[in-house]
Order: structure tokens, then C-alpha cells, then sequence
């Protein structure tokens, strides 16, 4: 993939944006997508993620003259959540912390 523009997932709370977003959970909606992009859970988040990432490839492409397409706006945020310091692990387990009273 050879990407001469670049994205990222903070340009999601950029004020131009913000004001062009049909939905305020935008950002979050994408991010627990992204995340979990890699196992099941990715499936509830699909659809709306999906119509997320368009609407900002729409944006980039119209407001800023940015040339992306969404496989590659996709690919770019997909590199940014993963290797970010504390990632979604990948066996969820429940902890239980028990206080001193």
C-alpha cells in the first residue's frame, strides 16, 4: 500500500468534523470497531462503523483535497489502535479486586 496521505483516529475530534457528524459517539463507535476489528465483538460495530469511516473519507476528500479511499483510511487507523502502549487483550477474563475495609 503505497499512501501518500495520512490519517488519524484524533482528526475524529477536530472541530471542522465535529460539525459535519450526524452522531456525538462518532469517535467511539470507530474506536471500539478498530479494536476489536480482529475477533467477534467487531460485529456488532460493523454497520455504523462502516457508514463512520465513509462519512470521513467523504469529508477528508472534500473539505481537505485529501486523496484516500476507505480500504486504506481503514488499513492506516487499524495500524494506529494496534499499536497503541495498552491494547485490547486478547482473552478476556473478569477480575475481581477485593478491597481492605
Amino acid at each position: 500500500m503505497s499512501v501518500l496521505e495520512k490519517i488519524s483516529i484524533e482528526e475524529f475530534d477536530g472541530k471542522n468534523y465535529q460539525v459535519k457528524l450526524v452522531e456525538p459517539y462518532d469517535k467511539a463507535l470507530i474506536t471500539h470497531y478498530l479494536h476489536n476489528y480482529r475477533n467477534g465483538v467487531s460485529k456488532h460495530y460493523k454497520k455504523d462503523a462502516v457508514k463512520v469511516l465513509d462519512n470521513f473519507v467523504e469529508y477528508k476528500q472534500v473539505e481537505e483535497q485529501i486523496n484516500i479511499v476507505a480500504e486504506d483510511a481503514l488499513q492506516q487507523l487499524l495500524f494506529e489502535v494496534e499499536n497503541v502502549p495498552f491494547p485490547t487483550p486478547e482473552n478476556y477474563s473478569l477480575l475481581i479486586y477485593k478491597f481492605a475495609s
